[in-house]
């Protein structure tokens, strides 16, 4: 994930990210464990080749070629849970997509791509497993902080996770944001 700039402003770290594109799927029910790990799975489907490109074959005009494209991993993944029980998950898309028409199509229908704007966030970063007690108990102090702090939230908290589940637990880096105004 790219910043345009970070600060440090009364103890909070305060980033205004680059615009990137998105691949977001939303699972509807369960908890967000269980939400993200599905998520995950069919989001890796998608970067890993499920998808379709259009290419134009050097032996016709028209443009009617469909083939598979590999996605570069971007870290970090990120989850949110929804004020509907519904979990979403992010996957941030290569800089070397610029457009969503540079993008492969989605074979699934439910992976929804699309342009996130530059953006202006509080963070908090930790390490360590998480389980959704943790993150919903440090969501909780994070967004009671910026509350005290009179910081205008727009959006709830999303997770952000940068290392891989088996990795040890206690260097599992990990933020939360909030976009702020």
């Amino acid at each position: 994930m790219t910043y345009i700039s970070s600060e440090e402003s009364g103890g909070l770290d305060i980033r205004i990210s680059t615009g990137h594109l998105i691949a977001q799927y939303t699972v509807m029910t369960g908890d967000m464990d269980t939400a993200t790990a599905e998520a995950v799975t069919v989001l890796k489907g998608y970067i890993l080749g499920d998808n379709s490109k259009t290419t134009n074959s050097p032996f016709t005009k028209s443009a009617d070629q469909k083939a598979s494209e590999d996605i570069a991993m971007v870290e970090p993944i990120i989850s949110q849970s929804n004020f509907d029980g519904s979990t979403t998950v992010t996957f941030i898309m290569p800089d070397d997509y610029t457009t969503l028409s540079s993008l492969p199509t989605p074979n699934n229908k439910d992976i929804v791509t699309k342009i996130l704007n530059s953006e202006k966030y509080a963070v908090l970063t930790f390490n360590g497993k998480v389980t959704p007690d943790i993150f919903h108990n440090l969501a909780q102090s994070f967004v009671d902080k910026l509350k005290v702090n009179k910081i205008h939230i727009v959006s709830s908290p999303e997770l952000l996770r940068y290392d891989p589940e088996w990795s040890i637990p206690y260097l599992q880096r990990n933020e939360i944001r909030v976009m702020i105004k």
